[in-house]
């Protein structure tokens, strides 16, 4: 169950990156030329804001993925499993909340429909968190 745990993880992360960058996160595309929004390009201003707003949407949007990644790798690889496991319960339990709450907050606007991106999004929360429950649960020698 600990590898198949990591595993779910390490999908719903990649996913995630993927989902955030090229599927749209709200509207649809309904023709050659017209195109959703991205998450991250939301999050950046569509390369229209500061220097600042970027790099903050970057942070944002990849940091915690990242550090969820590096500790998920951290277990993989036998080092302070135990530390790294209550790091990625946090980690994790944090960035499901936030995505979760910036999926709500984002529905209240409904101008828009969700776009595929938002969805892949919500399933790979759904994942990230199966997997960390399937790791917290999971006997220790396995």
């Amino acid at each position: 169950m600990r590898k198949l745990g990591h595993v779910l993880v390490l999908v719903a992360m990649a996913g995630y990156a993927v989902s955030v960058m090229t599927l749209d996160f709200y509207g649809e595309q309904t023709g050659p030329t017209e195109m959703g929004l991205t998450y991250f390009n939301l999050l950046t201003g569509q390369g229209t804001a500061s220097g600042l707003t970027v790099a903050g949407g970057i942070l944002m949007t990849f940091g915690p993925p990242l550090l969820i990644v590096i500790l998920d790798l951290m277990m993989l690889t036998g080092r302070r499993r135990g530390a790294a496991l209550h790091g990625l319960v946090a980690a994790a339990a944090t960035w499901a909340t936030i995505t979760i709450g910036s999926a709500l907050n984002i529905l209240g606007f409904d101008a828009f429909p969700m776009g595929v991106g938002f969805w892949t999004q919500i399933l790979c929360v759904a994942i990230a968190t199966t997997g960390t429950l399937l790791l917290l649960n999971a006997p220790t020698a396995d």
